[in-house]
């Protein structure tokens, strides 16, 4: 620090020179009477002297004593100065050393305790900010706050995902660009206008989406904006339209043959009866019909089962090939009689596997059934296994008739059939039951086919340690 910009020495030289005026106004005092009482011839140079010296002597005292006096309280101001700049610059842990004893030391005291009030509050923020950016980081609800002119504040990323957002900086970026649909702008927009709250629902298309939407208003906010929340419902929305579409399959399913025993009942008290071969053969029918509904309920009651977590699996160590060998023998004269040939391919050592053992057939008969029912004479039906390092997978094929592309990813749902099926007794629900019972022993299913080729549809069944 330089001299002249220095408190302490301005202070210290201040007092010396006027120590030095002082005296020296008492020195001219005193030579003004010695001029006038001393006789004439004698010599004053040593008073000058003397009082020169002791007029220099008196200063140099003075401002050292200053220096000393004010050393303390001025290096307390100092370091009070130095903390100013430090908490300005973010260093909340600096404190400023109270040396002295006087004002200056209850100034550094007080600063002291300023710094600390300041450090807790700014702490106690940012513990609330982390707070917040983790509460809207994780949770599954969109959260956009905009300004009253329609610019983004904040955007979490279950917004970003919600509403399809690429755009990497979304903060400053006017929502319009951001979002083009017209039902959350329309919401946004009447929230602004009205200061109330507005609710509604939005569509996505790419991809598709239901999402509702609250617009809030920020009455108590600088920025006068709204708060937006967004839910997804499209998961609501797909169990609204899969039960409005099992009631209808099931309508559909139950409607054709209680029509058909109910056409068959009138016509044999219309007098069909007293014929023996048209009531032999109408009985017949009506038995068929009673057994397809009756396959439905159980196929139904199956699966809702199995969907409601009351399905149980009774798993134990067990092989593989006795399970194959039973299913291929169940079906080997509908088999011949349709002349498609049956194989098995499994290898000696194929390991055992943890399952339910009447679920697992149960699921090869669904599998087996379905082939031969779309493999035509002359055709192919193979069940094969093989050892994986934690599962055993099973895979059963056809060179049947196949399935178009578009068809494949549906092909496990409730009710799905294709539609050169559609003339089948087939309840729709036996690929459906497959993959619950599957997915129920924590394997997985898949199926691979092409039109004309034939299907595969490969299971896994974990292994038993």
């Amino acid at each position: 620090m330089m001299l002249r910009r220095s408190l302490q020495w301005r202070i210290a030289l201040s007092y010396a020179a006027f120590t030095l005026t002082a005296l020296a106004a008492l020195a001219i005092f005193l030579i003004i009477l010695l001029l006038n009482r001393l006789p004439a011839g004698v010599d004053l140079r040593p008073v000058y002297l003397l009082l020169g010296l002791g007029t220099v002597g008196i200063s140099g005292l003075a401002a050292v004593l200053g220096w000393l006096l004010l050393r303390r309280p001025v290096r307390t101001v100092g370091a009070v100065k130095e903390g100013a700049h430090q908490l300005a610059a973010g260093q909340w842990n600096y404190r400023a050393a109270a040396d002295a004893a006087d004002e200056t030391g209850e100034l550094a005291a007080a600063f002291n305790g300023m710094a600390d009030s300041l450090k807790a509050t700014v702490q106690q923020l940012s513990d609330e900010r982390n707070t917040l950016s983790a509460v809207l980081a994780t949770m599954a609800d969109g959260v956009i706050v905009t300004e009253a002119a329609g610019r983004v504040l904040l955007l979490n990323p279950a917004a970003r995902e919600l509403l399809n957002i690429q755009r990497e900086n979304t903060e400053g970026a006017p929502l319009i660009e951001l979002v083009s649909d017209y039902e959350i702008h329309r919401l946004v927009n009447q929230c602004l206008a009205e200061q109330t709250r507005q609710q509604g629902e939005a569509a996505m298309f790419f991809p598709r989406r239901y999402i509702s939407v609250v617009a809030t208003p920020l009455e108590e906010s600088s920025a006068r904006g709204a708060l937006l929340t967004l839910h997804d419902l499209t998961r609501i929305r797909q169990v609204e339209t899969s039960q409005k579409e099992f009631v209808s399959n099931v309508s559909h399913e139950l409607r054709n043959p209680m029509a058909s025993i109910k056409a068959l009942v009138e016509t044999l008290e219309s007098g069909a009866l007293e014929d023996a071969a048209v009531a032999a053969d109408f009985l017949g029918r009506m038995r068929r019909d009673v057994d397809r509904i009756n396959n439905l309920v159980n196929d139904l009651l199956e699966l809702s089962r199995m969907e409601s977590g009351q399905f149980v699996v009774a798993a134990e160590p067990g092989p593989l090939g006795p399970l194959v060998l039973g299913v291929l023998g169940q079906f080997k004269e509908r088999a011949a009689a349709k002349g498609v040939t049956l194989a098995a391919a499994a290898p000696e050592d194929l390991p055992l596997i943890m399952a339910d053992g009447d679920q697992i057939s149960q699921v090869l008969v669904n599998l087996v059934e379905n082939a031969l029912k779309f493999t035509p004479a002359q055709g192919r039906v193979s069940i094969a296994a093989r050892a994986l390092p934690d599962w055993v997978e099973v895979e059963v094929k056809d060179n049947g008739v196949g399935v178009a592309p578009q068809h494949l990813p549906h092909l496990f749902e409730r009710f799905y059939k294709v539609d050169r099926s559609r003339r089948d007794g087939g309840t729709g629900l036996g690929l459906a039951i497959v993959k619950q019972s599957v997915e129920a022993h924590g394997g997985r299913i898949a199926v691979e086919s092409k039109e004309g080729e034939g299907c595969t549809f490969t299971f896994t069944i974990p292994r038993a340690e």
